[in-house]
């Protein structure tokens, strides 16, 4: 299994796409010796105009520079060890870019890329929060404390 990139290296990939008002996805493709596997990434723009990044997918420079046009990225979630695949090197591309990780994978992810928050408390500061006013939701691996966004 790949452990994680050391330079900004762009696998197999679609092209972004705005699934919703605000809210991006690209998949993308990772050959292992026996199956090839596919991820997703998702960006959801925030109110303060920056970006929270779900399961970081390097992409090619015109998409890198569409996801800046979007909203530059404040955040990225790895929700899990699995998917740090490319958190360094966003980290390097975006150094003021803060990561959060449940606690079961921090160790892993920590061994990648510098973690800032474990959860994000019941009531997120209000950056975090979608246009209209929703709340962000960060959580969806199953490490993650119930009832915390």
């Amino acid at each position: 299994m790949l452990r994680f990139h050391e330079r900004w290296t762009v696998l197999p990939h679609g092209s972004l796409s705005e699934i919703d008002d605000g809210i991006l996805t690209v998949t993308g493709r990772i050959h292992m010796p026996l199956v090839d596997l596919e991820r997703r990434m998702t960006v959801v723009r925030l109110d303060d105009g920056s970006s929270i990044i779900y399961s970081a997918i390097a992409l090619d420079e015109g998409q890198m520079n569409q996801i800046e046009a979007f909203g530059m990225p404040r955040y990225l979630v790895v929700p899990g060890d699995a998917h740090r695949l490319d958190a360094k090197i966003y980290k390097q591309r975006y150094p003021d870019l803060q990561v959060v990780t449940p606690p079961g994978a921090l160790k892993r992810v920590a061994e990648a890329v510098p973690v800032h928050a474990l959860s994000v408390s019941s009531r997120p500061p209000p950056e975090l929060c979608l246009h209209g006013g929703e709340t962000a939701l960060l959580t969806s691996h199953k490490s993650w404390e119930r009832g915390r966004v």
